[in-house]
Order: C-alpha cells, then sequence, then structure tokens
C-alpha cells in the first residue's frame, strides 16, 4: 500500500488504483460528471461519485468572462 498519497483523508492506496472521469449531457441543461475510483486492494466494489449540474434559468444563465486574480497584490 501506498501511504504518499491517499484515497480519501485517511485510506492508503496500492499502486493498482485507477480513476475514471466521464461528463456527459443526460439532459438539455444538465451535465452530470461521473468519477469512478477501482482500488482492487482497498476496496470491495469500485466507488462512484456522481455530480449534477444544472444550466440556470433566465435572466441568470448568461457565461461571463472569468479572470484569474493570480499575482494581484489587493483586491478590489
Amino acid at each position: 500500500m501506498r501511504e504518499d498519497t491517499l484515497l480519501d483523508l485517511f485510506s492508503p492506496h496500492s499502486d493498482q488504483m485507477t480513476v475514471g472521469e466521464r461528463i456527459r449531457l443526460t439532459s438539455p441543461g444538465t451535465l452530470e460528471d461521473r468519477l469512478t475510483t477501482t482500488e482492487p486492494k482497498a476496496l470491495l466494489e469500485p466507488f462512484v461519485q456522481v455530480q449534477t449540474y444544472r444550466k440556470a434559468a433566465p435572466p441568470n444563465d448568461e457565461l461571463r468572462e472569468f479572470s484569474c486574480a493570480e499575482g494581484l497584490t489587493s483586491a478590489k
């Protein structure tokens, strides 16, 4: 088992661990992000995490530009 990285906050894992991610539209305006962790030495079955995102309804559905504040010394 590897103890230099953890499966969660306290569980070590082996070199056989794999993580897969699938991002897809499940319906118009709905995005699903599915992470599957397979670890045969530490888990009895694959661990699946699913996060669903829904598009905001008008008038809050406008995409806005995002700029990184890296190197900024003070917030405006």
